[in-house]
């Protein structure tokens, strides 16, 4: 079986996934998804990391495989994991590992939207704390990417402090 994966798509194809409308019709506002992409982002951000591998969407679980690296963090919300410096780049790709296979479990709506940010996050933080890029995606496809999530009406104020110091960081490259 082919492996399939979501991030291959071009910019304009992954803004229509994460639910971003350019000329949404009624004017100004926000899209009527962005109050429920919202609450979606908050929730899985401030959900505890669970390993445990019979916790549905746990990483183990979600993985399939036990994720060591990740025990000094587990019990902490993924979005404080995500936008800590000392989160070690490790622990990033596991979490970028995961924010894939989640976007695969969730082919559509906003949980898939949801899991795409935990992936972009996981490379945004890997660039921004670290210095290195934890993905085969080249910086100005990065750049662009980040620039997207960060415009999107529905992304919560960490992500956007850290998308955006990774777009800084895709630009410098």
């Amino acid at each position: 079986m082919a492996s399939r994966s979501t991030f291959g798509f071009q910019t304009s194809r992954l803004a229509e996934l994460l639910g971003v409308v350019v000329h949404h019709e009624g004017g100004g506002g926000e899209p009527p998804e962005a109050p429920t992409l919202r609450q979606t982002l908050e929730a899985r951000m401030s959900t505890p990391l669970a390993l445990e591998p019979d916790v549905v969407d746990s990483v183990t679980a979600v993985l399939n495989r036990p994720c060591r690296e990740l025990l000094p963090l587990a019990g902490r919300p993924l979005g404080d994991v995500l936008t800590d410096a000392a989160t070690s780049l490790s622990a990033l790709e596991t979490l970028k590992d995961y924010g894939k296979a989640l976007a695969l479990v969730w082919e559509e709506g906003a949980e898939h939207a949801v899991a795409m940010t935990v992936y972009y996050a996981a490379i945004a933080a890997a660039l921004t704390y670290h210095g290195r890029k934890i993905t085969s995606r080249p910086f100005a496809d990065l750049e662009r990417t980040m620039e997207l999530l960060v415009s999107t009406p529905w992304m919560t104020l960490p992500m956007v402090r850290l998308l955006s110091d990774a777009r800084h960081a895709c630009r410098e490259e």
